[in-house]
């Protein structure tokens, strides 16, 4: 009966062939706890400890620091009529989010490159880019005639597109 409770190690892979799981034990650690500790003698027992006594001997929980530069969640922004995310890749940020993230997602972290992005309403109001298309444009009748040529076949932008 037993060996259908226990399964043998060359069935169950869980430790060196020809071993018994039950065999090996709990081995305590080799650090005296308590020995002089009043509590443990008899006249220790009949006293007890005050409250305050037994607060000292407790040691807070250190908890984790969180990790300031983990990205979080990124959560998409469209949700088609299906209720299916659509993909295009646009998305927020939501942060940890309960902190039940996927290994991929925990691997993410923020970079500081020391790169400021720029975050202008407009691109014409960079005076690099000003520059660059006002060297572009050269001639604007010139510049028109091409936008509208490239713009003749295109569905979305061309004579034939839905505004």
């Amino acid at each position: 009966m037993a060996s259908a409770l226990q399964l043998d190690t060359d069935e169950a892979l869980t430790g060196p062939s020809d071993s018994d799981p039950l065999d090996s034990g709990y081995v305590p650690p080799d650090r005296p706890y308590g020995v002089d500790d009043n509590a443990v003698t008899a006249n220790g027992e009949r006293e007890g400890e005050s409250l305050d006594e037994r607060l000292r001997q407790e040691t807070p929980d250190v908890e984790p620091g969180l990790d300031e530069s983990r990205s979080g969640r990124l959560v998409d922004d469209n949700v088609g009529a299906d209720g299916e995310a659509t993909v295009d890749g646009a998305g927020h940020e939501v942060g940890i989010d309960g902190g039940a993230a996927s290994s991929e997602e925990a691997a993410m972290h923020d970079v500081d490159n020391g790169i400021e992005p720029v975050v202008d309403e407009t691109p014409a109001e960079d005076p690099g880019v000003t520059a660059s298309l006002e060297a572009d444009l050269g001639d604007p009748e010139e510049a028109a005639a091409d936008a509208a040529l490239d713009a003749s076949d295109d569905p979305d932008f061309g004579p034939d597109a839905d505004r």
